[in-house]
């Protein structure tokens, strides 16, 4: 896909898409990138949008594909997990070109269930293989730069017990920062998660009995949130009504700023937003990834739309008519985005106004999690960086 085109979809089928590591990709020369596949139906867009250098996809079955672009001196990367595979590919292509550089690339998705999912993608420093290795050897030292790139648990309660406390920790007991105004978080929610995993693991052998107190105050502190339907930073926001007048007005403003160029792109994707809708319910085991389909549905309708546009008017509203079309459509991302992020900003004050006594209770629990976390974490000793 052309870069250009990867990096818009990237930045519309992702809340936040982050890369570390790419100076490991060579800029020029044969580079064989291997990485697990962790959603087949992103994988290929994200790394296309987020690499340095322009990639060319093969499926793990096509060696022979491999091996001719990695000939001409191409960047290749392959999806695959599976140890047949890598065994077989990473032995013909070392075989074939001893120099060939071998860049793994871990894959982090956030698992919040957002329509709009994080990435984080790290590209790892290239591998020194050798063809006169037992190919179970070259298989350990790929999975093992994988494991180094990628968060793994050992269970569903740790994952969502760490990564819940990290959510607390990165809040630093203060008020968030207004909506439009966040930096990029994902990476650094991932890199604090890796850490905290560390000491986790160091303290259930150094003093169990207090990270299980601990664990459970943050799990009750967990639901407590979410049966009021507040995130962690949001614990955090001024009560302040100045703050909250101008909040409001502010977000009324951007509403109706928005409102007619994102109606106009509703109005223009509600047919391929419901055939890729149909798709992705009747097609859910089909083994064509889901976002290409999509990408193909909506090209298909901007072809037949754009068509339409040039037969029924004058070429400059034809031509207008096609640069509004996406156009309007990322605005009609963002907007939805951002009306959805003011909603629930102004839910949650209204709660809190409310509940006064339990606001207060919240923030100081908070306060006292993230002192306490760090207390424990100086006690495990320090991580290994990230």
């Amino acid at each position: 896909m052309w870069p250009p085109i990867a990096r818009t979809i990237v930045r519309l089928a992702c809340r936040s898409a982050e890369a570390e590591g790419l100076d490991h990709v060579p800029k020029e020369g044969a580079v064989l990138c291997v990485a697990g596949a962790a959603r087949r139906s992103l994988d290929r867009i994200v790394l296309d949008g987020l690499s340095s250098r322009r990639l060319r996809f093969a499926r793990d079955t096509q060696a022979a594909d491999v091996l001719r672009d990695l000939r001409r001196g191409e960047a290749v990367c392959v999806l695959t997990e599976a140890s047949y595979v890598l065994r077989e590919l990473l032995r013909d292509a070392i075989a074939a070109m001893p120099d060939v550089r071998v860049v793994p690339i871990g894959l982090h998705y956030d698992d919040s269930g957002a329509r709009r999912p994080s990435v984080w993608a790290r590209f790892g420093a290239p591998l020194t293989l050798d063809a006169a290795d037992d190919p179970a050897a070259l298989i350990d030292t790929v999975r093992a730069a994988w494991r180094s790139l990628t968060l793994r648990f050992d269970d569903a309660d740790e994952s969502r017990l760490i990564n819940w406390a990290a959510e607390v920790l990165a809040t630093h007991g203060e008020m968030p920062r207004p909506l439009g105004q966040e930096t990029p978080w994902f990476a650094r929610h991932a890199a604090l998660v890796e850490r905290m995993q560390q000491h986790y693991h160091a303290l259930k052998t150094q003093d169990a009995e207090e990270l299980g107190a601990l664990a459970e105050r943050v799990d009750r502190y967990r639901r407590q949130l979410q049966g009021l339907g507040v995130s962690p930073a949001e614990v955090y926001l001024s009560m302040n009504s100045g703050r909250a007048a101008f909040f409001v007005v502010r977000e009324l403003e951007l509403a109706v700023i928005g409102l007619p160029l994102a109606a106009w792109g509703a109005i223009n994707h509600v047919i391929p937003w419901w055939c890729s809708r149909k798709w992705s319910r009747t097609h859910r085991s089909d083994s064509q990834p889901i976002s290409t389909a999509r990408v193909c549905i909506y090209a298909l309708a901007y072809a037949a739309q754009i068509g339409v546009a040039w037969w029924w008017l004058p070429p400059i509203g034809a031509a207008a008519y096609a640069l509004s079309l996406p156009y309007c459509g990322c605005v009609l991302i963002l907007y939805r985005d951002r009306l959805g992020g003011a909603w629930q900003r102004c839910r949650t004050f209204m709660r809190l106004l409310r509940e006064r006594d339990v606001h207060t209770k919240l923030i100081e629990e908070g306060r006292a999690l993230i002192s306490d976390m760090l207390r424990l974490a100086n006690q495990a000793g320090p991580s290994e960086p990230t």
